[in-house]
């Protein structure tokens, strides 16, 4: 309540009885209830406005304002004794002096002590009723870790998304700390949204409850919903990641090798299917590798589906994989597409990188994109970060 709201009730509140006389009621509360419904009438409410801007130039901006809200609900009488006067003033007065109180007090600072009052019993805003003011305002989601559009894993933290082991400790780092400065940003501006609008409802200064409300355990509170709140920007991220090129073990493993290794062997091994166009591609390895010791399987594929990958997956399947023949210690070998799928371990899952400390891809040229294909799990379900 305002001051001046508070200071206009009391005024009201007082000079009922004289109200009561000039509209001829019975009593105090008939004229307070013929108040309430009359007060929309021109000449009664043009009345009280004048009669306030009367009894108080001061007051005379506000009582164009004036509305039934300003009344009591019920007539309320507060009467200071002369012994009351008397014990504040610390002396006996004349009734001289009474008189002169009595016209004193309302240009004085009695109602705005009497508005702080009543503000302190029965107004008086919380941390507590702050920080649900605050949890009421948020949205269903929160953002609080800031993406552009050239944001992306570092090579180790990929390496990590495809193995599924721990992202590294200077991701931890910097994305805990993302987090926590937008949950900063995000309670301040909400705080202050919320102070903004009680500040002008109230008509008071609120900076000692925000001063109050941080770091309070009400704080603690709001914090706590935000996190709850925040969306899966990990996710976001994976995706902009773009594709990568991973590097799985075959069944032609370096003690099955050979030099002498045949189309139909290889094909046999590897577990595609004979067709024109893999025997060619199987000829194409074959012939341009001197001294094949392994075959992987290389495929490119969207981060994001190796990241989506169900925790429970055992095994996954691989379509249209590239196929690597030669002696990966001496970096020598050759790579060609075939069509058909295959299906390994999740565990055997690494980046081309990763596999050797080098890459096919920065070796031939060919970029993260060679040798697209997919890769999938059944069932696929989504799994957080």
């Amino acid at each position: 309540m305002t001051v001046e709201r508070f200071t206009v009730a009391l005024h009201f509140d007082i000079n009922l009885a004289s109200y009561a006389e000039d509209y001829d009621h019975a009593t105090e509360a008939d004229a307070l209830t013929d108040a309430r419904e009359s007060f929309a009438r021109p000449d009664i409410l043009d009345g009280i406005k004048d009669a306030v801007a009367r009894a108080w130039p001061a007051m005379a901006d506000h009582a164009a304002s004036l509305t039934a809200a300003y009344l009591p609900a019920e007539p309320v009488s507060v009467v200071i004794t002369r012994d009351q006067l008397e014990a504040w003033a610390g002396c006996p007065l004349t009734d001289d002096q009474v008189a002169q109180i009595d016209e004193a007090i309302p240009i004085s600072t009695v109602p705005e002590a009497i508005g702080d009052i009543a503000y302190a019993i029965g107004a008086r805003r919380t941390t507590a009723m702050l920080a649900q003011a605050i949890i009421d305002d948020l949205p269903a989601t929160v953002d609080l870790v800031y993406l552009d559009q050239g944001s992306r894993l570092g090579d180790a933290d990929v390496d990590a998304v495809v193995a599924g082991t721990e992202l590294s400790t200077a991701f931890d780092e910097w994305s805990t700390d993302a987090a926590a400065d937008g949950a900063r940003t995000l309670i301040d501006e909400a705080t202050d949204n919320v102070i903004r609008r009680w500040e002008s409802e109230d008509g008071r200064d609120y900076d000692d409850l925000r001063d109050e409300f941080r770091a309070s355990a009400d704080e603690d509170e709001v914090r706590d919903q935000v996190y709850a709140r925040e969306r899966n920007w990990f996710r976001d991220l994976v995706s902009q990641s773009g594709p990568v090129l991973l590097r799985v073990r075959t069944p032609l493993a370096e003690d099955t090798a050979s030099e002498d290794i045949t189309v139909t062997d290889l094909l046999s091994m590897l577990n595609l299917p004979a067709t024109d166009d893999n025997v060619s591609a199987a000829n194409e390895v074959i012939d341009n590798t001197s001294n094949p010791a392994v075959a992987y399987y290389l495929v490119s594929v969207d981060l994001l589906s190796v990241h989506d990958l169900p925790d429970e997956a055992e095994s996954v399947t691989i379509t249209n994989p590239g196929v690597w023949l030669g002696n990966p210690v001496a970096g020598s070998g050759w790579a060609a597409q075939f069509a058909g799928q295959v299906t390994v371990p999740r565990h055997e899952l690494i980046t081309d990188r990763a596999a050797f400390g080098y890459s096919w891809a920065e070796v031939s040229g060919s970029g993260q994109d060679a040798f697209p294909g997919t890769i999938a799990a059944l069932p696929l379900t989504a799994r957080n970060h």
